[in-house]
């Protein structure tokens, strides 16, 4: 039950639409990345459109644990190649601290077109440390698994807006 009062209106609200819980649970974000192809020479990257749902969360010990769904659509840059893929995702999230959170994750991926040959699993681990109330310097490690397969770690710093 929440009072609420707006210039000279004051009302009572009783009970609220399940669906607002829904979006104080999900992330959606827009990313790009470029990268640097060893065993190719090359310069690769994507952009994709992609979105995640914390499921609940509940504690271990005194730590806070959030398993989540994540999915995204995008586009892959490759050498003489460039093609629409999808992914889906499952993972969960431990707030170490107020600054400090660990994600562990399991990434399926794969292109619309099968003749592109992108079905891959891809591992991943990541610690988060805020930086301030909008923005995470990250790092994470991954290992992907498919039809390309190569290891990765790498540096972020995330900013929410």
């Amino acid at each position: 039950r929440r009072h609420t009062r707006y210039i000279s209106v004051t009302g009572v609200q009783t009970c609220a639409l399940p669906i607002s819980k829904f979006f104080d649970r999900l992330t959606v974000g827009v990313r790009g990345e470029v990268e640097s192809v060893r065993k190719t020479d090359s310069l690769e990257g994507l952009v994709q459109g992609f979105s995640k749902v914390d499921i609940f969360t509940f504690n271990v010990a005194t730590i806070p644990v959030t398993p989540f769904v994540s999915g995204a659509i995008g586009e892959k840059y490759k050498v003489g190649n460039r093609f629409e893929f999808y992914s889906a995702g499952l993972g969960v999230k431990a707030a170490l601290s107020d600054y400090t959170t660990l994600e562990v994750a399991d990434r399926y991926r794969d292109s619309f077109w099968k003749s592109d040959k992108y079905a891959t699993n891809e591992y991943s681990a990541k610690i988060s440390f805020k930086a301030t109330d909008n923005s995470t310097f990250a790092l994470r490690a991954a290992v992907e698994r498919g039809d390309s397969s190569y290891d990765t770690f790498g540096a972020s710093y995330n900013l929410r807006f």
